[in-house]
């Protein structure tokens, strides 16, 4: 099921990022090529939440822990979601603190986990509005924060927003796409890590979602017997 589901889907997104590279487009055909980038890019996002839960429902979410560079992992993840905020007139911005260590965890669920948080944010921001991610570093915990200036979710919505096939404001929001499992997947693989995600929000006042990760250092010194030359 993951790889016939998603093969073909990074391939269309891979093309559409070749074609979106070439010089000589008019402006229709490379509109039409982002918003085809677009598209696959939620997509894909989609697929990868629906496997991410049918793995837990049969609990086989796994850490596979390595040493993560936080800057390359939001860079990666702007870089991605990129073209959807372009789709709809939003600004995207990532930053890192400049005192943010590399952490041991699994680089591919952090991914998921912002990669979730942003593609909520931007679903429910306005044309021209703002999301910004900040990842800062408290001593104990490597923070990652998503923060939009959106339609805000209202106090009673908060409580179940984490649960799987949930949606804030499922009534008046049926025009918002998805699935109601990016906010599950996200605490589910928070929770993996031995983690924490809260969220803050007030309706027409945007939201900011707060993901906790244990900072877990590097034993450098298994990485340098691993690659004596420090590659």
């Amino acid at each position: 099921m993951s790889h016939e589901l998603r093969t073909p889907l990074t391939s269309i997104l891979a093309f559409a990022r070749i074609l979106r590279g070439t010089d000589s487009l008019d402006d229709k055909t490379r509109s039409a090529v982002e918003e085809i980038e677009a598209n696959a890019t939620l997509l894909l996002n989609m697929v990868n939440n629906i496997l991410t839960i049918s793995k837990a429902e049969a609990h086989k979410n796994e850490l596979v822990v390595e040493p993560v560079d936080f800057v390359d992992l939001v860079g990666f993840i702007k870089k991605s979601l990129e073209p959807v905020a372009k789709n709809k007139g939003i600004a995207l911005t990532a930053k890192t603190a400049p005192d943010v260590p590399l952490s041991m965890a699994d680089w591919e669920k952090l991914r998921r986990i912002v990669e979730n948080l942003v593609d909520n944010a931007i679903k429910y921001t306005h044309v021209g509005g703002t999301v910004d991610v900040l990842v800062t570093f408290d001593g104990a915990a490597v923070v990652l924060a998503v923060a939009d200036d959106g339609i805000g979710i209202e106090a009673a919505d908060q409580e179940g927003i984490f649960e799987r096939y949930q949606q804030a404001g499922q009534s008046p929001n049926r025009r918002y796409r998805g699935t109601g499992l990016g906010l599950a997947v996200v605490k589910e693989l928070t929770e993996l890590h031995g983690g924490t995600v809260s969220v803050v929000s007030a309706r027409k006042h945007g939201s900011t979602f707060t993901v906790r990760i244990p900072y877990v250092p590097v034993d450098t010194e298994e990485y340098d017997e691993e690659d004596p030359a420090g590659r």
